[in-house]
């Protein structure tokens, strides 16, 4: 495993580029928001599986990115500050992450050993102040659901993004009664993930006749526990996830998200469609590259094409949701992120919503019957026929 890790960090790849852009830029809209509101004035940044801060390639990590952007925001003298703490395991990559870190002194604390021992020194340490929890593990291994109830039942403003390896959840999960050496140990971890004892039970919740649906339900099984969480500390709670994808295709991994307040749910999927609005685009060079031609019919559709079909779409469900009722905009937008598996968590933008929004009551027969405001406006009214 050590070997695997060090080797993680040789380059960094597309979809770990988009992963902590997607972090990253919702760190920045975290903060602008909290950080204002907290009595300390401050937010907490905290990676709990850091490596080693920064690629050999020269990319940056995720504690280096944010190191970056605390210090962005004291020589901007804004009225808040951003505090990261890095927690790593690995004493090759501590070691790197002490020195990639190190200018940011102040700014910065990183702490040796596993996330789980020192969760506790960090959860005493960061108080009432919000904080950003960033757990993005090699695998699964050291992701133990005490860990992620310790967080969830935090009384601050607490937010998660977690690295949900779906491929590794559905090879531990054929170690089940499998009889074969160290299967029990490699389906404890499944257990210590779910946070589930007895592993019959566990092995049932996750059958599946295919891959596809033992993946699904492995995955589906993880965001309604950790919005089930919330709900119970909190009596609000909301999670998703969001299929991280290469330029080549193919899906690594999901990125889950989990708060309890919708404001911050909507964060979370304008963030997502914001940091991955431009695929689309790369994928098309991508794969003009990779077969030495250009397209005579492009392979995607193109941005104002994609664009449209949102919308249309947007419409459509809208219709089905907000029938006969009186809702907000922001109302609106959190039935469109909850319903179906949650499938618009991340597709959409306020663009698109606001132009759905104009096709149904510019319509022969408008759908929408009156408003008290801008489709733009959160806080709008629109009454459904």
């Amino acid at each position: 495993m050590a070997q695997d890790v060090n080797n993680f960090f040789e380059e960094q790849k597309d979809w770990s580029r988009r992963k902590l852009a997607i972090v990253g830029s919702y760190l920045a809209g975290f903060s602008k928001i909290l950080g204002n509101r907290s009595f300390q004035q401050c937010v907490y940044f905290i990676d709990g599986f850091a490596g080693a801060g920064q690629y050999k390639d020269g990319s940056k990590g995720s504690p280096l990115l944010s190191a970056e952007l605390a210090f962005q925001y004291q020589n901007e003298q804004k009225p808040y500050r951003i505090n990261c703490i890095n927690i790593e395991e690995n004493e090759d990559n501590f070691q790197n992450l002490v020195s990639v870190t190190a200018p940011f002194n102040g700014l910065v604390v990183n702490y040796s050993g596993t996330f789980s021992a020192n969760l506790d020194l960090i959860l005493n340490q960061i108080g009432n102040c919000p904080g950003l929890f960033f757990i993005d593990p090699f695998g699964v291994k050291g992701l133990d659901w005490v860990d992620i109830m310790k967080i969830t039942h935090r009384r601050a403003p607490t937010d998660l993004w977690i690295r949900f390896d779906h491929r590794n959840v559905r090879r531990l999960s054929g170690f089940f009664d499998s009889g074969s050496r160290g299967a029990d140990s490699k389906f404890q971890n499944l257990q210590n993930l779910y946070g589930v004892h007895r592993p019959d039970i566990l092995s049932q919740l996750l059958h599946g006749n295919t891959a596809e649906e033992r993946i699904n339900k492995a995955l589906n099984l993880y965001v309604r526990n950790l919005e089930e969480e919330f709900i119970k500390s909190r009596n609000t709670g909301y999670s998703a996830a969001f299929p991280i994808v290469s330029l080549g295709g193919e899906t690594k991994y999901h990125l889950v998200f989990a708060a309890a307040h919708q404001k911050a749910a909507m964060l979370a999927s304008k963030t997502v469609y914001s940091a991955e609005r431009n695929r689309t685009l790369e994928r098309q060079d991508y794969l003009q590259k990779k077969s030495g031609q250009l397209f005579l019919f492009s392979p995607e559709p193109t941005e104002d094409e994609f664009f449209v079909f949102i919308v249309e779409q947007l419409r459509s469900d809208i219709v089905r949701l907000c029938a006969g009722q009186q809702l907000s905009r922001e109302e609106v937008f959190m039935l469109l992120i909850q319903d179906n598996g949650k499938k618009w968590f991340g597709r959409f933008s306020d663009k698109h919503l606001n132009s759905a929004l104009t096709l149904l009551e510019s319509e022969k027969t408008p759908i929408i019957q009156s408003k008290n405001g801008p489709n733009s406006k959160d806080k709008t009214i629109f009454t459904f026929r």
